[in-house]
């Protein structure tokens, strides 16, 4: 298992607490491979949700 960032475990740990959604979307980027094209990873964005209910 590969272990992830220290911001990515920081955000697990708060969306442990906080609750949430927690959304990773990755982006890639067409690169040419002989006569095709591939798909080749950039970066990975990671978003977290929360709402916040006051009564």
């Amino acid at each position: 298992m590969q272990s992830q960032p220290l911001s990515e475990q920081m955000l697990f740990k708060w969306q442990g607490k906080l609750g949430g959604n927690l959304t990773r979307i990755a982006i890639q980027g067409a690169e040419p491979v002989s006569k095709f094209l591939e798909w080749k990873a950039m970066a990975s964005v990671i978003g977290l949700a929360v709402a916040v209910v006051r009564g």
